[in-house]
């Protein structure tokens, strides 16, 4: 593998090392975040490294929900609904992200043509693709046959996404997929080192192990720590 195709070394222990020498910087709440998300990252990492890769990604996904996860809304108002959060963290950290390295360390994991790079492969599986299992538990609805070519239109979507370097719309179909994997997981709709559900995971869980821990980095960034828009932490410490 060439330097120009090497992925950036993060880990748990790169990143901790990364918050402990800039941890006095962060307003509270940020800090908070970054704290709660690394300690997710390390049980990810742990349980990946002992191939249980079920564990692996929900406890990546609790890394991500740490940085993201708004405050509730107040009784009486409209949750706005995790499709729109997650454009909003998406757009706040490509606004951060005055190195690009969410998308550069991304691009590396897709093939414009499709391949056998963990994106394309993630891309490929229709299983955790949302339109197909509306289709599948709802046949008769017209507006749900056309899952095929949605599927077909998602992924030129994405490929013109990278070829543009538009990584909010990357993330947001990415993300869209382990959405419906995540909640294949949490929900208890698929068993647990199932050989069924084998691929998904596998990928989803290499996917997921790349993006958090870029999110981390750049989350850490001189230009993020300035940024205002970050959501308060929906639970922060609170002793009385």
């Amino acid at each position: 593998m060439s330097a120009k195709d090497a992925v950036r070394p993060l880990s748990f222990e790169s990143l901790k090392k990364m918050q402990r020498e800039r941890r006095d910087a962060f307003p509270e709440h940020h800090g908070i975040r970054v704290h709660r998300a690394l300690s997710w990252l390390e049980r990810a990492e742990g349980e990946k490294s002992r191939g249980n890769l079920d564990i692996a990604f929900v406890s990546y996904w609790i890394a991500f929900n740490a940085l993201y996860a708004p405050v509730p809304p107040a009784p009486g108002e409209k949750w706005p609904g995790e499709k729109m959060l997650f454009q909003k963290y998406f757009s706040t950290l490509s606004e951060v992200d005055e190195e690009r390295i969410i998308y550069e360390e991304t691009k590396k994991k897709f093939s414009p043509r499709g391949g056998r790079k963990s994106i394309d492969r993630l891309l490929e599986n229709h299983h955790i693709f949302a339109p197909f299992w509306h289709h599948h538990h709802h046949p008769d609805k017209h507006h749900l046959r056309g899952w095929r070519n949605e599927f077909r239109r998602s992924n030129a979507k994405i490929a013109r996404a990278f070829a543009e370097e538009d990584v909010v719309t990357v993330l947001d179909i990415l993300f869209g997929r382990l959405y419906t994997l995540r909640n294949q997981l949490m929900h208890g709709s698929a068993t647990r080192r199932g050989r069924v559900n084998r691929s998904q995971v596998r990928d989803g869980a290499e996917v997921i192990g790349l993006l958090v821990p870029l999110f981390i980095e750049v989350m850490m960034s001189d230009a993020a720590v300035e940024v205002e828009e970050w959501e308060r932490a929906a639970y922060p410490v609170v002793n009385d």
